[in-house]
């Protein structure tokens, strides 16, 4: 039994790109954007009821990857009624890390932002 095609499309839906969730910058680095893209629910209005929220990060080992990785599984989760992201973080790549304690510590850094900007915008986001 598989999860995963569930969360990539109902059977009978075009395999297309995703529609794109709104992207936001939770932080700079070195004067560069890290963005997080935010998917709604139909009918999303914050102002009249408030939402569950869910933050996919991707994978990579730290190195590779994108916050294109989940957009599909944003999307339906967005579908279901949730509020979900996906975000970006420094890969050690860009950076030069080598040591292995030093390449998590950068990207766990960035995705602790990721989660504090969500909840610190969750008035706006639903």
């Amino acid at each position: 039994m598989s999860l995963l095609p569930p969360l990539m499309g109902e059977e009978g839906e075009s395999e297309s790109s995703p529609i794109p969730g709104k992207r936001f910058v939770y932080k700079e680095i070195e004067g560069k954007p890290v963005e997080i893209e935010v998917y709604f629910p139909e009918g999303w209005d914050p102002t009249k009821r408030s939402y569950p929220g869910i933050i996919l990060f991707h994978g990579g080992g730290w190195g590779n990857g994108s916050l294109a990785a989940f957009q599909y599984q944003c999307q339906y989760f967005a579908s279901r009624g949730l509020v979900a992201a996906t975000s970006n973080y420094t890969l050690v790549k860009s950076k030069g890390y080598v040591g292995e304690g030093s390449r998590k510590r950068v990207c766990i850094t960035d995705a602790k932002s990721a989660i504090r900007w969500m909840k610190s915008h969750a008035g706006e986001l639903g």
